[in-house]
């Protein structure tokens, strides 16, 4: 026996029974990552359900404004601050949200030479010195 899932079968014709449309639902939106430094990639977590499958679109934001451009499923960070995405979920039958994530703090990059000190940097007191 094979089975065919839903449907009818008449005079040995089998005819699918279509699987209902319904409007997105269920939507959540979420960042991937829980820290976040300047020049990062964020990646924006989507659960929706739908048929047919719903078209996703996307929004970041920086401390409650909108970031201009920034309206794919990832976003490249450009600044500190509290990123967010906000997620709208389309299809045929509906629209759900829009939803926004709980925000990730984006921490300021440092710079290689700030950090390290550079070439011929020296640390240490009087007690002590080191030269890179």
């Amino acid at each position: 026996m094979i089975g065919l899932g839903a449907g009818v079968c008449s005079g040995g014709i089998y005819t699918a029974t279509p699987a209902a449309l319904a409007a997105p639902s269920g939507l959540t939106g979420a960042i991937a990552e829980a820290s976040l430094a300047v020049g990062d990639t964020a990646t924006a977590i989507v659960s929706v359900s739908g048929n047919p499958a719903p078209t996703l679109a996307y929004q970041w934001t920086l401390d409650n404004v909108d970031i201009g451009g920034a309206t794919g499923a990832a976003y490249v960070t450009t600044a500190a601050g509290a990123l967010r995405v906000r997620v709208t979920a389309t299809n045929s039958e509906g629209v759900a949200g829009p939803v926004t994530s709980a925000p990730v703090t984006v921490e300021a990059a440092l710079a290689g030479a700030a950090l390290w000190g550079g070439s011929g940097a020296t640390w240490g007191g009087a007690a002590a010195q080191w030269t890179i």
